[in-house]
């Protein structure tokens, strides 16, 4: 059954038998879905076999779906928390990607919605600063930068930039 392979997959190293495993697992949810929507055990595998795929929206459909039918479940925090990880490090990926075109409109939009995903992230705190720095932001620049120390106060980084600046 779809769950069962879901599971083998998400247990595997090779990473060309996991994809293909999943995809498996993924059909076989589609299929399930057409006989009995509501399921509501099968939702949270679902979910979890979008995320690895990297479908983040899927997930956070089947993840939905599943808070709907099983409103006890305990596997909700775990799910919203892998959501809430994988929109932030996505949003850093863009800015990552992005920093040397030097868009700083742009990048502060990234990180500002990286960090509404994750705002205990104290690294975010830090970059988001820069980039605020960099526009002439400076009070701007230094409550971030403040920020990153209030949650983090070893963030050695945000400490140097707020002795400098």
């Amino acid at each position: 059954n779809a769950m069962e392979i879901a599971s083998d997959a998400f247990q595997s190293t090779d990473s060309s038998y996991k994809q293909s495993q999943l995809l498996v697992a993924l059909g076989l949810f589609h299929r399930a879905y057409a006989i009995y929507p509501d399921y509501k055990m099968m939702y949270g595998e679902w979910g979890m076999v979008y995320y690895r795929l990297g479908n983040l929206d899927s997930a956070a459909w089947a993840w939905a779906r599943h808070k709907q039918l099983y409103p006890t479940s305990r596997y909700i925090p775990v799910y919203e928390d892998y959501l809430r990880r994988a929109r932030y490090d996505r949003q850093m990926k863009i800015y990552n990607e992005s920093f040397q075109k030097g868009d700083l409109p742009f990048l502060n939009r990234v990180v500002h919605e990286a960090l509404s995903y994750m705002p205990e992230v104290s690294d975010g705190w830090v970059v988001l600063g820069k980039i605020q720095f960099i526009q002439g932001y400076r009070d701007s620049a230094r409550f971030s930068w403040n920020e990153a120390m209030r949650l983090d106060s070893n963030n050695a980084e945000a400490r140097s930039l707020l002795s400098t600046h």
